[in-house]
């Protein structure tokens, strides 16, 4: 696993992690010290199922499920907020 820091003020790239697969207890503190060093983390090209992010991200501690914000939640799996650049059907 290799952490290399963004030029921009805060956040790092992760390469040579696959979180589809069960991720080491030694890999995982490493990625949760990129993030608290960092600010900001990014995983390129994982192709995730929904349960397999949701099962990821509570490795970091409970989700929760931002009810205010419901139009942006996906629609099978409320610990997931949607957010994206991409406009569909005018939003």
């Amino acid at each position: 696993m290799e952490v290399s820091k963004f030029e921009a003020p805060l956040g790092a790239e992760i390469r040579g992690v696959d979180l589809r697969r069960s991720v080491s207890d030694a890999d995982f503190d490493a990625i949760r010290m990129a993030l608290a060093e960092n600010g900001v983390i990014v995983f390129r090209d994982q192709n995730l199922t929904p349960q397999q992010h949701i099962d990821f991200s509570r490795r970091f501690g409970e989700l929760e499920t931002l009810k205010m914000y419901e139009q942006y939640l996906h629609r099978d799996h409320p610990e997931i907020f949607l957010v994206s650049n991409v406009q569909e059907n005018g939003r």
